[in-house]
């Protein structure tokens, strides 16, 4: 079954935009905004969607995970999930701006929503 899907990526300068590019165009994606995509992915279940897109995506792309990252947004039943694909969560540039950033036991691993 197909699923809507959303992929956004921030990739690092001299990083592989063209071949990201080019395997987006292969799978019609649509442009949802800077460094946002939409397309919709043959997969049984959730966990299937995000295994075979990761599998589908390395031959194609080659990131410095440090730097630069791929995260997933689906749907899983009724709610929207998320999940890196590549690379991982760093801090955000507004950090400095809150006070409670971090404190209230926000999970910074995948799976976030």
């Amino acid at each position: 079954m197909k699923k809507r899907v959303w992929l956004s990526y921030d990739l690092a300068l001299g990083e592989s935009h063209d071949r990201l590019f080019k395997w987006l165009a292969d799978h019609e994606a649509k442009e949802c905004g800077c460094n946002l995509a939409t397309f919709e992915y043959e997969a049984s279940s959730p966990d299937d969607l995000v295994d075979r897109l990761r599998k589908d995506l390395l031959p194609y792309i080659k990131i410095n995970t440090h730097y630069s990252k791929i995260y997933l947004i689906y749907l899983d039943g009724n709610k929207m999930k998320g999940k890196f694909i590549m690379g991982k969560r760093q801090l955000p540039r507004w950090f400095t701006f809150s006070s409670s950033y971090g404190k209230k036991g926000e999970d910074m691993d995948d799976d976030s929503e």
